[in-house]
């Protein structure tokens, strides 16, 4: 018989409260907060083969100090142990379990995803939509914010950045995202 074992892992960018809610749909036995009653070690040696941890997301099972690489790093370890024990996670958020290759292969891609904007401080660890994707804006937006930033029309980066407003593009990009990000995504999406 199966026993789930819940993990979470309070974060200033994924509050206890919302992890808790993302493992409702789960019987867990026992649930565990890292850092608080346990370590990855104690969950180590606490693991049988018969027992499933399972967490809102991967990266909370990260160790949380230092940079990407090495909170990835312990995560990797962390999974290989638990496998090592006959154990696996599932991952609540998504239902993708580490013991198949497909699934382990997304988890891992969108850990090491959550692990860097956690790392940074960012706002929020799952939703990286804003900066780094583009603001999710459409390629008629895009086309135009590069007429108007490329325009000699517009003198400085307020004048650009209310030109931009007065044509509609919601949300108004900030200026290091338009001088950094713009021509990338443009490029990206074959517009430059």
């Amino acid at each position: 018989m199966v026993e789930y074992r819940g993990v979470i892992q309070p974060l200033p960018n994924l509050p206890e409260p919302e992890q808790r809610a993302a493992l409702k749909g789960f019987k867990l036995g026992e649930l565990y907060v890292l850092g608080r009653d346990c370590t990855q070690d104690d969950i180590i040696a606490q693991q049988r083969g018969n027992r499933v941890v399972v967490a809102p997301w991967a990266a909370v099972l990260a160790r949380q100090k230092g940079k990407k690489d090495a909170r990835f790093s312990s995560l990797l370890a962390f999974v290989v142990e638990l496998h090592a024990k006959g154990g696996h996670i599932i991952e609540a958020a998504t239902g993708l379990r580490s013991n198949k290759p497909a699934d382990w292969r997304k988890m891992r891609e969108e850990a090491e995803r959550m692990l860097g904007r956690i790392a940074q401080g960012a706002r929020s660890a799952t939703n990286a939509r804003r900066g780094s994707i583009g603001y999710e804006h459409t390629d008629q937006d895009i086309q135009a914010m590069l007429r108007i930033m490329d325009s000699r029309r517009y003198p400085n980066d307020r004048t650009r950045m209310d030109a931009i407003k007065r044509i509609g593009v919601r949300p108004v990009p900030r200026r290091t995202w338009l001088l950094t990000k713009l021509k990338l995504i443009a490029r990206d999406r074959g517009l430059a």
